[in-house]
């Protein structure tokens, strides 16, 4: 597994208007990458003394001297904050604790946060440990100008343009769309006249009305679903196959009458 990377420490970046991100305070025999075997303990400071404030603040007196513990933890042995460090983890003295490495960052509102990480190198394991702060788990700038090095350039953005494209071609679509259903709607209704005059008597006809029901029916569905939504689906549907078998069967009463007459 792979630590998150540190960037390097810089003078004055944990000040309320500097712009730490993750900036290595200082580390000690501590891993770029470790194995299942070993150990890492991570929390920040912060939200330690949220929860137990007492308590953090008496651990950090006790070895620090004072509350401000940042110094300190850059120049004291390292034996004395891995000690520290365990007793703010609340992490069990049984495991041999073998390297540490302390972060800085600066929030929005500009406090300072102080992320601990505990780490315990087991003794068969491969890891590659680190004190120094060229070591591969630091960035070789501050993490803002790695960034902004690393980020692609720039495109033009095309997608209020596209988004115009397509919703002018959808309006000319729903508008084509709106002019056909009333052409089938028109032409449904004369077909369904004409199914009447051949039931009259006048079969000439007769074929019109044949295409023209199913087609009818279908206009009238699509405006029903329109205007009442997807409950009526299922019931114009049905109705619909209904219109479309049942106009053979007016063309063929009707072509049997004109027979019959003749």
């Amino acid at each position: 597994m792979r630590v998150y990377m540190a960037e390097p420490y810089r003078e004055g970046a944990l000040r309320p208007d500097g712009d730490a991100s993750g900036m290595l305070l200082r580390q000690h025999e501590f891993p770029d990458e470790y194995g299942d075997q070993d150990r890492l303990e991570v929390a920040d400071l912060d939200r330690l003394a949220e929860r137990a404030p007492d308590r953090v603040r008496g651990y950090i007196e006790n070895y620090a001297g004072s509350a401000e513990i940042e110094s300190w933890l850059r120049e004291a042995a390292p034996g004395r904050v891995i000690a520290c460090l365990r007793e703010l983890l609340g992490v069990g003295a049984m495991t041999e604790w073998t390297g540490f490495r302390i972060l800085g960052s600066v929030t929005t509102r500009g406090d300072p946060i102080l992320t601990l990480q505990l780490f315990a190198k087991h003794p068969g394991s491969s890891t590659e440990v680190y004190s120094s702060e060229d070591a591969p788990n630091v960035l070789p700038g501050p993490r803002n100008a790695a960034v902004e090095a690393s980020a692609p350039p720039a495109e033009p953005d095309t997608t209020t343009l596209a988004s115009a494209a397509r919703e002018r071609y959808a309006g000319w679509l729903r508008g084509a769309r709106a002019v056909l259903r009333y052409v089938a709607l028109a032409i449904g209704v004369l077909s369904i006249a004409t199914v009447f005059d051949a039931w009259a008597g006048n079969a000439s006809g007769h074929a019109n009305g044949i295409v023209g029901l199913p087609i009818a029916w279908h206009a009238v569905a699509r405006y029903l679903a329109a205007r009442y939504g997807e409950s009526v689906r299922g019931f114009t549907v049905l109705i619909g196959l209904g219109c479309t078998l049942y106009a053979p069967v007016i063309a063929i009463s009707l072509i049997t009458r004109r027979g019959r007459t003749q």
